[in-house]
């Protein structure tokens, strides 16, 4: 067998099995923590899974280039191993009755959702939520090449200020959310979200400044860890926890969805602006990106005055 079919075979495989787990581990989420709990599960896990995508990231190449693929490739195995333990002596949630045929638990879910009020405005709610930010991170490297900054220094801030910032607002958020409903966390991280985005506005104003480039990427990783946090809870408290697996599903795949065809609005709009042309308009770039955090405020507010979040 060809090399390139054995490395897609084995990419098939580690996706599958990748993604099968990620969706576990929502359900399990989702079934195991009370409303109350669920901001901080949310936050504690997210950091655990930033600080794990960090080892097996760059952790991962620094361990390949002095100690070889095949050694490095053991270890985050053995890493792996060490998830089986306590997966054993984790705490069993209390089920629903499960789904008797594998039809049930395929449409069911579906079925489940869709029959409840404004069901389709929910989703639209879970694409626009996190809309602002898609536009803001889209063209980021971009906007910063343009601003004469270097690739060492964008990387640096990005994936250390940034990362430290993010945890920092996912860990905050867990904890004001114990205080706080989900609705004014939605509201207020949400609002946060959108306005941080000014601090990019600011920085176009001003130019290559890594103190405000600093200050920008501190702000924007800080409020989109917030806002992270409470839709994340937002999904849980969507689903009937007899179908947590397939649901939760569903609605972290509207997002991504909502991510990947809404995206592309980020490019048009910097197209209508002639950025390439005159980088000073990237000032109202980032002022769009601000505005179009409004949508989904508005919708959370409809949606509430309809009792439905």
């Amino acid at each position: 067998m060809d090399e390139p079919l054995i490395i897609g075979g084995l990419a098939f495989l580690i996706a599958f099995f990748s993604a099968s787990q990620d969706t576990l581990i929502d359900a399990y989420r989702t079934e195991l923590l009370v409303p109350h709990e669920r901001g901080t599960g949310v936050s504690l896990y997210s950091t655990g899974y930033r600080v794990a995508m960090l080892v097996s990231g760059g952790g991962a190449l620094i361990m390949a280039d002095y100690l070889g693929w095949q050694l490095m490739f053991l270890i985050m195995a053995g890493l792996l191993l060490l998830q089986l333990p306590v997966t054993w002596l984790a705490e069993e949630p209390q089920h629903e009755p499960p789904p008797l045929a594998l039809h049930h638990a395929v449409f069911h879910p579906f079925h489940d959702f869709f029959k409840r009020r404004l069901a389709v405005m929910i989703l639209l709610f879970i694409v626009l939520y996190k809309f602002t930010d898609v536009v803001t991170l889209s063209l980021g490297s971009k906007f910063l090449i343009d601003l004469g900054f270097t690739l060492t220094t964008i990387g640096a801030i990005y994936k250390g200020v940034g990362l430290f910032a993010t945890l920092g607002g996912t860990l905050l958020g867990g904890f004001l959310m114990m205080r706080i409903s989900l609705y004014r966390s939605l509201l207020s991280f949400g609002l946060l979200q959108a306005f941080s985005n000014l601090t990019f506005a600011w920085l176009a104003l001003v130019g290559s400044s890594v103190s405000v480039l600093t200050i920008a990427v501190a702000t924007e990783s800080f409020c989109s860890g917030l806002a992270t946090t409470a839709f994340v809870a937002f999904l849980m408290s969507l689903c009937n926890k007899r179908y947590t697996a397939t649901q939760y599903a569903l609605f972290s795949s509207v997002a991504v969805c909502g991510r990947t065809y809404i995206g592309p609005f980020a490019g048009m709009l910097a197209q209508y602006l002639h950025v390439e042309i005159n980088p000073a308009n990237w000032v109202g770039f980032y002022l769009w990106a601000f505005v179009v955090g409004f949508p989904a405020i508005i919708l959370l507010m409809w949606l509430r005055h309809k009792e439905v979040v």
